[in-house]
């Protein structure tokens, strides 16, 4: 994974997450900035031995999947698992994620983190490779405003 895959990436991204909880940005030129901002290490520094995309032919579009990771204190993250659509329930993001996890074993890890939402099909995944619940990062709060 490169520089070179920044627009494929954020395509992915975009497709994978398009109306869901996780759709983080309003059009590609946001996912392609994240996808950026992942390479350059804005998140942390990023792994690229343990990183990887899934690649077809079937049309333009080239990419299946893939896997971003990255340190966070120290510890290794998985910062997105995306599988195009088309490519769901057959197994790819589950074999993604296990060869970040070999990889990132091999490099000497123990531990990865990942940040999922709560409800969609991802989260079982975790599940069944292993994940367990480490505790809410962050909560949703409100205040009324009359000040």
């Amino acid at each position: 994974m490169s520089h070179d895959d920044i627009d494929q990436i954020g395509t992915l991204l975009q497709r994978a997450y398009s109306g869901g909880p996780d759709n983080l940005h309003p059009d590609l030129a946001g996912w392609r900035a994240e996808v950026r901002a992942i390479l350059d290490g804005r998140f942390g520094p990023f792994i690229p031995e343990c990183s990887f995309v899934a690649e077809h032919t079937l049309d333009r579009f080239h990419l299946a999947g893939s896997i971003m990771a990255h340190l966070e204190r120290n510890v290794p993250r998985i910062h997105h698992l995306a599988v195009a659509p088309s490519f769901r329930h057959v197994g790819l993001g589950q074999y993604l994620e296990l060869k970040t996890m070999q990889r990132l074993q091999e490099l000497g890890h123990s531990t990865v983190i990942l940040y999922v939402t709560l409800g969609i099909p991802a989260f079982n995944l975790y599940h069944r490779l292993g994940f367990i619940e480490a505790g809410p990062t962050y909560i949703e709060a409100e205040r009324k405003i009359n000040v």
